[in-house]
């Protein structure tokens, strides 16, 4: 059966303001992964044609890898720390997924 707690106006709120966070996170981390797939294949594609300014191209795609590592790794935090299980900050995925359990949404 349902939950039938009455809420305050200010939970109900707080509560839709977190769930519109959460699309929007998981929005951005679908782009960012949508962008990886790009950058890969723009590396792909530079190490496969040779160009006279190979060296502009080569940074700016590095230049981009790095831009969208820095953004999983504030969604997601970082991969490499987690397969070790080590303590890491929390990623703003963990914190949405804390707040959504703690308000039983």
């Amino acid at each position: 059966m349902l939950d039938q707690v009455q809420r305050s106006p200010q939970v109900l709120a707080f509560q839709k303001e977190v769930q519109r966070l959460q699309r929007a996170v998981l929005g951005a981390n679908a782009a960012a992964g949508e962008a990886q797939t790009r950058v890969n294949d723009l590396e792909t594609a530079f190490e496969r044609v040779p160009l006279d300014n190979s060296d502009e191209i080569q940074h700016t795609v590095e230049s981009l890898r790095e831009e969208l590592r820095n953004v999983q790794w504030d969604l997601n935090g970082d991969p490499t720390v987690r397969r070790r299980a080590e303590a890491s900050p929390i990623s703003l995925s963990q914190r949405l997924g804390r707040i959504l359990c703690a308000t039983g949404i």
